[in-house]
């Protein structure tokens, strides 16, 4: 399943997160039910009116769980992207030449936004598998019972 959402400048989403968050939990719904859902949300502003959706009566049943300040060792999220972003910047480093090299007739911004929209579109495909989720996501595992208990963890291991 597939949920994208997009930040605008700001930092604030474009489009309805709660909207996005529907569309997922929906298409959840159309194979299990929704009984066992926890949607894991970090602190981002962006994410502050998150909780409307799990109000709803069609909703109720799900989870919402927020992750504290800053929570990588409970963020499998966070890995994920850290892998996109670094695949991110290897492709514009190969292309820097070809990115800096503006065809005539053609903005700077249209130019750079073609390498960008690549980057969305193809390198988030190959990066971001479902067996990277699923590494990703056990790898936070260990950390569950220690989080249950309310120890102190170590940030970044």
């Amino acid at each position: 399943m597939e949920l994208s959402i997009r930040k605008g400048g700001s930092g604030r989403l474009s489009g309805s997160l709660q909207t996005s968050i529907r569309c997922m939990l929906r298409a959840q719904a159309a194979h299990a039910d929704l009984t066992n859902v926890v949607v894991v949300l970090d602190n981002a502003p962006c994410y502050n009116r998150a909780e409307t959706v799990f109000e709803e009566h069609e909703f109720a049943q799900v989870e919402c769980l927020r992750l504290g300040p800053y929570s990588p060792m409970l963020n499998g999220i966070e890995n994920v992207f850290c892998a996109y972003k670094s695949a991110v910047k290897r492709y514009m480093a190969v292309n820097r030449r070809k990115i800096l090299d503006v065809p005539q007739g053609m903005t700077i911004t249209a130019h750079r936004s073609t390498f960008l929209l690549h980057a969305a579109n193809i390198i988030f495909r190959e990066v971001v598998t479902s067996e990277l989720c699923r590494k990703c996501i056990h790898h936070i595992f260990g950390f569950l019972s220690d989080a249950i208990l309310m120890k102190d963890m170590a940030v970044g291991t």
